[in-house]
């Protein structure tokens, strides 16, 4: 009678695999948002101000256009983490040049 030992099974996952490839990601998911909601406190008091101000709300038309083009990007290469970053910049960007268009047009 031989016994075999057996070592303890390799685990199936890759720590490569998980920092690259969802750790990162979802760390540039983040801060992207941080980058697209900088500007939300300088228009909330411009907006309780009544007037723009020396804020300059043309990078912001730049950043909807930016994260349009993204996010139809993601879509279509369905890449969630690439999704994920611009839907709430999309969203967050809109506001601001609504924001803006009001303070400067009405």
């Amino acid at each position: 009678m031989t016994t075999t030992t057996t070592a303890a099974a390799a685990p199936d996952w890759d720590w490569n695999v998980i920092i690259f490839e969802y750790v990162c990601p979802s760390l540039g998911v983040l801060i992207s948002s941080a980058l697209y909601a900088a500007p939300v406190n300088d228009l909330r008091k411009c907006l309780q101000q009544g007037s723009l101000g020396s804020l300059n709300p043309v990078p912001w038309a730049i950043l909807s256009g930016n994260c349009f083009g993204w996010t139809a990007y993601a879509y279509y290469a369905q890449d969630p983490f690439i999704l994920a970053a611009n839907i709430p910049g999309l969203i967050t960007t809109v506001w601001l040049n609504l924001g803006a268009s009001k303070l400067q047009y009405y």
